[in-house]
C-alpha cells in the first residue's frame, strides 16, 4: 500500500486530512500498541479520533478506490454533525 495506494490520485486528497503514523509491528518497542489494537495482520490501519479512541480499522490491502471510500467513512465518523439552528 505504501508504494501504490497511498501515493495514488484517489488518496492524494486525503493526505492532509489525517495524521499518518507508521509503526513496525516486528519492533519490540511497539508491542503495547500492537496488543492494544489487536494487530494480527499486516497492513493493519487503525483509525483514531482526536481523543485517541478507535473509529475503526482496516486489515489487509485494498485498491486505491476502496481505501478512499474507507477514508471517507472514517472522516464522516470523526466529524461531528453540524448543529441545527433552533427556531
Amino acid at each position: 500500500m505504501k508504494k501504490k495506494v497511498y501515493p495514488s490520485a484517489d488518496i492524494t486528497p486525503f493526505h492532509d486530512k489525517f495524521i499518518w503514523a507508521y509503526l513496525d509491528s516486528d519492533d519490540s518497542q511497539n508491542k503495547k500498541a500492537k496488543e492494544k489494537y489487536a494487530v494480527k495482520g499486516i497492513p493493519h490501519i487503525e483509525f483514531l479520533d482526536s481523543t485517541g479512541e478507535s473509529l475503526g480499522q482496516q486489515v489487509g490491502s485494498s485498491s486505491p478506490a476502496d481505501f478512499a471510500k474507507k477514508l471517507e467513512a472514517m472522516l464522516a465518523k470523526a466529524t461531528p454533525a453540524p448543529a441545527t439552528a433552533k427556531k
